[in-house]
């Protein structure tokens, strides 16, 4: 028990000196555990409206309520979609004032790092606040040490992280096979997409760049119709737009995302892409 007390006594006084040693990160720091308490709590206080109408509808006896319900808690458990069936006003009133607090404590961070002359913490939180307005979620930049030493199978350092990955919007004009090759030189591949999650990520990485639209690893060059991702991924999620992908005149055989849907498109088109990197 002493060894224990000796140890949080360590503890304390380590997390005290960091925060004396950089009181502008101690602050962000707990701005961001106060976001994820909030987000947590809003999530869960929906979940249990659901979980009460799931109860309620059962209980009634009422079978197409009761599959509705439990239909719509799939669907906001696994994509975030909001329900119809209960009132969203509370769950979405908590998120618009978590996501201004967060944002609000982001840009006082970078202020205060830009006054004090810190300018790479600066850049390093703008990179996080930059990266939280596309997502809304967390994530934290890369190491500084690997600024100017990317090499071509690093991350690049202005990459965005998205559930365990990291994207970025390239604008080079390139044809879907260059811009193929170029992804793959980085280590990564063209952005392969699973859920709705990562197609609207990716969309917005498109809009935040002002382009109408970018390449993606969806390719059915080798049997016509069968459509597959280049890294290998089952090709389950799609979302395609009116009557597409149509092949026209036969020679449409590799993915884009064109005004926020898919669209099959010649490979010799040049417009940007998108990469991601596993990681």
């Amino acid at each position: 028990m002493r060894q224990f007390t000796v140890l949080l006594v360590v503890f304390l006084v380590c997390t005290a000196r960091a925060a004396q040693d950089d009181p502008i990160k101690a602050q962000l720091t707990a701005a961001k555990q106060d976001f994820e308490k909030d987000m947590a709590a809003a999530h869960s206080a929906l979940a249990t409206l659901l979980t009460d109408k799931e109860a309620g509808a059962q209980k009634a006896g009422n079978l197409t309520l009761l599959e509705k319900v439990r239909a719509e808690q799939t669907a906001f458990e696994s994509n975030d979609e909001l329900p119809k069936s209960v009132s969203t006003r509370t769950y979405t009133e908590a998120n618009k004032k978590a996501r201004a607090n967060l944002e609000d404590a982001y840009l006082a961070a970078r202020k205060a790092y830009t006054q004090a002359g810190q300018i790479d913490d600066a850049n390093a939180v703008d990179q996080e606040l930059q990266a939280f307005r596309i997502t809304g979620q967390i994530y934290k930049t890369l190491p500084e040490s690997k600024i100017g030493q990317q090499t071509d199978n690093e991350i690049p350092i202005d990459a965005v992280a998205f559930e365990g990955h990291h994207y970025k919007y390239f604008a080079d004009k390139s044809t879907w096979h260059v811009a193929r090759a170029k992804c793959e030189k980085m280590g990564g591949h063209l952005i392969c997409i699973g859920n709705a999650r990562e197609d609207s990520f990716a969309v917005q990485l498109i809009d935040r760049a002002h382009a109408s639209g970018a390449w993606i690893g969806a390719t059915d060059e080798e049997v016509e119709g069968k459509w597959l991702w280049v890294n290998g991924e089952p090709f389950y999620y799609t979302h395609w737009g009116p009557r597409q992908p149509d092949n026209t005149n036969g020679v449409e055989d590799v993915g884009e995302i064109l005004y926020g849907t898919w669209n099959d498109m010649v490979e010799g088109k040049r417009q940007g892409f998108l990469c991601e990197w596993d990681r």
